[in-house]
């Protein structure tokens, strides 16, 4: 950033940051104690002793720090209790944390205080306000989402700053300081989450009269540690291999970019701009976890605050930033993970001065717009979805209650036990007449096509008219039930057989038929679709 290229309304929280490091940061002796979170006073006058006792004996005070962890090989005293009660182990010395004390005192506590809260003597002039380490949560790491930075990761942001942050370049700064400010570093953000346990302990395991039972303290000190210590082997690598940086790479990447159901367009904007811009609130923009208003970063201001190579790029899409709002998509892209590759280089390109074309964005306002008309036009096609529900609450499975209609055929065998002295007379009958036929024939047909749509009444229809009709009928009916009787049984199953296979098949056709009209006009749409589907998954 150039002196002389600020405003004169610029130029004055610089000028007093410069006077607060100036004041604060001219001598390398311990300014001030460590501060507790405000949480703590809350807690009962019992607790807050203890916690004090906890603290000061795993990480010491502001003047004499201690790194201390549970030492799982010794055996601590019988009549130990209390924070005495587990042996500790040192993870740094004395001499090594006095000299991280030193170099953090001139070159950080200015900004980020003593204790690691951010909340030093110049922060007030600062926005974005400097890092609160005591959460754990940092920011720009080569580890997954929610996990701890590595050493590398710590000495990367050290050496290079956070462009656009008041984060400077610490490029100068000898080796052997290096590794003393990063240990300094994590014991303060070791020591804030150790703090937050045991908050967290008072609050909801204890009772007033409760004492901190020191091997869940230990616990607790012992599980923060290891989560650091993983850190070092848990690295995101990328998934494929990155494509050459080109034009066609850089518009694939805008086209992902501008997919509203990825939402980069969302916080971002059409145009990259990021979330100050008119018309955003900062009521309407998510907080992160330090409470801070999280906008959604200016591409085009080509300063990106995690660093600006492919790589680092890379990472804040897939994992995503931690303690903010800005997401990971590595599961959007799992189907084509190239396509992280092909938004790195449209961001990289927005970054060096690349602007969206406004035909791009008309482009992206109008497929929203559509989207509007058609959530509208299909609100009126649900409505009718629930209609289909009663049929089935109506269904003509209340005609099966008709088999209830077989209880009189329970009672039909008494007038057919009458009806075999008559049968053997009147059997000739019929066969001369063919007036007894045609009831037979052409009755039953007629009674038994309303019966195919409920092939449970089959039977009562064909006991119904044995009631009606004494035995004269129903012998032609069963002189003719050889084989007149099985052909309108059958015929109607094989109609409706027929229609069935037919159906189905036309359904189907008629679903892939349009397919093929489709894509003269809206083939765009379709390959947006199909991306979407994939990368949604």
């Amino acid at each position: 950033m150039n002196w002389n290229s600020l405003k004169g309304s610029q130029r004055g929280p610089w000028l007093c940051l410069f006077a607060a490091i100036t004041i604060a940061g001219c001598s390398t002796k311990p300014q001030g104690t460590y501060v507790s979170r405000e949480a703590v006073s809350e807690l009962p006058a019992k607790h807050q002793e203890q916690l004090e006792e906890y603290m000061r004996r795993y990480f010491g005070t502001a003047a004499e720090p201690r790194f201390m962890i549970p030492d799982p090989e010794a055996e601590a005293p019988e009549d130990a209790t209390g924070p005495e009660a587990v042996p500790l182990v040192e993870r740094a010395t004395r001499h090594e944390l006095q000299f991280g004390l030193a170099v953090y005192t001139k070159q950080c506590a200015p900004c980020h205080g003593v204790t690691g809260d951010g909340n030093g003597d110049a922060a007030e002039y600062l926005d974005p306000k400097p890092r609160d380490y005591r959460q754990g949560t940092f920011k720009f790491t080569s580890t997954p989402r929610g996990e701890k930075p590595r050493d590398e990761d710590l000495r990367r942001i050290i050496l290079r700053g956070a462009k656009g942050t008041s984060m400077p370049s610490f490029r100068w700064l000898p080796e052997d300081e290096m590794a003393a400010v990063i240990r300094h570093v994590k014991m303060l953000a070791q020591r804030g989450e150790f703090e937050e346990s045991l908050i967290q302990e008072s609050k909801i395991e204890l009772t007033e009269e409760d004492d901190y039972d020191p091997k869940y303290v230990a616990e607790y000190a012992t599980k923060i540690q290891d989560s650091w210590q993983e850190a070092s082997g848990k690295v995101v690598r990328p998934v494929t291999n990155e494509p050459p940086y080109d034009q066609d790479s850089v518009a694939l990447g805008q086209k992902a970019f501008l997919n509203s159901k990825l939402g980069c367009v969302k916080c971002h904007g059409p145009d990259g701009k990021g979330g100050r811009r008119p018309g955003v609130s900062a009521e309407d923009v998510p907080k992160d976890d330090w409470g801070q208003v999280a906008y959604a970063a200016d591409l085009t201001s080509g300063m990106l605050h995690g660093g600006r190579r492919p790589l680092d790029i890379y990472r804040r899409i897939y994992s995503g930033i931690n303690g903010t709002p800005m997401p990971g998509f590595a599961t959007a892209f799992q189907e084509d993970p190239e396509t992280m590759w092909h938004l790195v280089h449209f961001v990289t390109a927005v970054v060096e001065g690349y602007e969206v074309p406004e035909q791009a964005i008309k482009d992206y306002e109008q497929s929203l717009k559509e989207t509007a008309l058609e959530s509208v036009s299909e609100a009126p096609a649900e409505t009718p979805a629930d209609e289909p529900q009663p049929e089935p609450a109506t269904p003509e499975p209340a005609s099966p209650p008709e088999p209830a209609t077989e209880s009189p055929s329970s009672e039909s065998p008494k007038p057919e036990a009458p009806a075999a002295e008559p049968s053997n007379d009147s059997a000739e009958k019929p066969a001369d007449s063919p007036d007894a036929e045609k009831p037979s024939t052409e009755d039953k047909p007629a009674e038994e096509k309303p019966t195919e749509d409920k092939p449970a009444d089959d039977k009562p229809a064909e006991d119904s008219p044995a009631e009606d009709k004494p035995a004269e009928e129903k012998s032609a009916a069963e002189s003719k039930s050889d084989g007149d009787s099985d052909a309108p049984a059958d015929e109607p199953k094989s109609d409706e057989a027929k229609p069935a296979a037919d159906t189905e098949p036309a359904e189907s056709e008629a679903a892939d038929a349009p397919n093929p009209d489709s894509p003269p006009a809206d083939t765009p749409p379709a390959e947006e679709s199909t991306t979407d589907s994939g990368e949604s998954s």
